[in-house]
């Protein structure tokens, strides 16, 4: 019986690493759908209508999505899809309302397996403040504990998510070690957990997206005129004519480089009674695991 494995990360757990040995696998019995890496829009075409149409709570590409997967678990094989982009919350939205969507819009598989990475969270979330910094409100960016506190973190509380996620009866829980993970501990059957496998594949991870600093101290990307108004360009729907002609190519390289913003010096702790207590579950969760 095969199934449907979505891989939802979430960020700062090798879930790139992960990416690319999953595009790299080749097994009869694994058909992997995206994320590919290095990204682009092309071949991420299908990862990209599902995480819009979560993100947008809408059912656009349901059927598209839905169709695709069905037509290779007919045929016995599972289909893997890695996006820690899918559940991923803001200000605005709650892990608990993107996990009910997910569900529901997978409501007509019985046995959806949710692939979880967890690490000790003050090690995550002063590196994925960094990663995020520039796209957060200024009153995250100037406040540490009110990002930790914030729905931007939920993804991090563990047994929030493995319960929202096990109060769902077509979802069913595997939750990866992340040390286990970056040291080479796991082989594919224990990750997709219906083969039955007498040739052991071990899952060994290349190193991907490491956040930098600068003698431990983590700083925010500075940003160049050039590197603005290209994510404006491209933002804007250009048909495919439009695009063919390259005119959005030409126009971005004949835009000065100019710095707009500086890298600014990002002030996190990892020693936030919140942050301990997080680690506090996230502890409890892996002694269940050995």
């Amino acid at each position: 019986m095969a199934n449907l494995f979505l891989h939802l990360g979430p960020p700062k757990t090798a879930t790139s690493s992960l990416q690319i040995f999953f595009q790299d696998l080749k097994h009869h019995k694994i058909k992997y759908y995206g994320a590919f890496q290095p990204r682009n829009k092309k071949n991420n075409e299908f990862i990209q209508k599902l995480v819009s149409d979560v993100k947008t709570q809408n059912l656009r590409y349901q059927d598209f999505i839905l169709n695709v997967i069905i037509e290779d678990l007919i045929k016995n094989i599972n289909v893997l899809i890695s996006e820690e982009m899918i559940i991923s919350v803001d200000e605005n939205k709650s892990l608990k309302t993107n996990i009910h969507f997910l569900s529901n819009y997978f409501s007509k598989l019985n046995d959806v397996r949710i692939i979880y990475t967890i690490r000790k969270p003050s090690d995550i979330i002063p590196s994925y403040f960094q990663q995020i910094f520039t796209s957060l409100n200024k009153k995250y960016q100037n406040d540490f504990k009110h990002f930790v506190l914030s729905n931007y973190c939920e993804i991090f509380k563990f047994k929030l998510v493995v319960d929202a996620l096990n109060s769902h009866n077509n979802f069913s829980v595997i939750l990866i070690d992340y040390n286990k993970l970056i040291s080479g501990y796991y082989s594919l059957n224990k990750i997709i957990n219906n083969l039955e496998e007498h040739n052991i594949i071990k899952v060994n991870l290349e190193k991907a997206n490491i956040s930098k600093s600068k003698n431990g101290q983590r700083y925010s990307k500075e940003m160049t005129l050039k590197q603005k108004i290209s994510k404006i360009i491209h933002k804007i729907p250009f048909s495919k004519s439009l695009k063919g002609l390259g005119y959005s190519k030409i126009l971005i390289e004949n835009i000065p480089n100019i710095r707009i913003r500086k890298e600014r010096k990002i002030e996190t702790t990892s020693n936030l009674i919140e942050l301990i207590h997080y680690d506090k579950i996230y502890y409890s969760l892996i002694e269940d695991l050995h």
